[in-house]
C-alpha cells in the first residue's frame, strides 16, 4: 500500500537524486570551462609572445638602420630568433583543436611572419652592404 507519506518520501528521494546528478554535471561542466580558460590564456600568452618578439626585432632593426650602432644589432638578432620560435607554441597549443578557418588563420600568420623576417633581414643586409637608401625604403 502506498500512503501519502510513502509517496512523499519517494518523491523526496527522487528530488535528492536529481540534485546530486545536477551538482555532478555542473561540477564536470565547470572543470571543462576551467580547462578551456587555461588553454585560452596559454594561447593568448603565446600570441602575445609573437607580437612582442616581432616588435623587438623591428625595433632593433630600425635602431640599427637609423643609427648604424651595432649595439642594436645583437638585440635584433636575438629577437629574430625569438620571433621565429614564437609561432611553434601557438601551433602546438592549437593542434587538433582548430576548425578550417582557424587553420587558415594560423597558416596566414606563419606565412606573414616569414615574410616579415625576410623583410627585416634583407633591409639589414642592404644596410650592412652600404646600400643605405635601399635599406631605408
Amino acid at each position: 500500500r502506498f500512503s501519502i507519506l510513502n509517496v512523499l518520501l519517494i518523491l523526496s528521494l527522487l528530488a535528492l537524486v536529481a540534485c546530486v546528478v545536477t551538482i555532478m554535471l555542473a561540477a564536470r561542466a565547470e572543470l571543462r570551462f576551467r580547462e578551456q580558460e587555461r588553454l585560452s590564456a596559454q594561447i593568448i600568452e603565446a600570441l602575445d609572445n609573437v607580437i612582442v618578439s616581432s616588435l623587438e626585432a623591428e625595433s632593433g632593426q630600425r635602431g640599427y638602420l637609423l643609427t648604424g650602432d651595432k649595439g642594436y644589432f645583437a638585440p635584433y638578432e636575438t629577437a629574430i630568433g625569438k620571433f621565429r620560435a614564437s609561432l611553434q607554441p601557438v601551433a602546438q597549443l592549437l593542434e587538433g583543436r582548430m576548425e578550417a578557418p582557424q587553420t587558415a588563420a594560423l597558416a596566414d600568420l606563419q606565412k606573414w611572419a616569414g615574410v616579415k623576417v625576410v623583410e627585416l633581414s634583407s633591409t639589414t643586409e642592404l644596410f650592412r652592404e652600404g646600400n643605405v637608401s635601399s635599406a631605408m625604403k
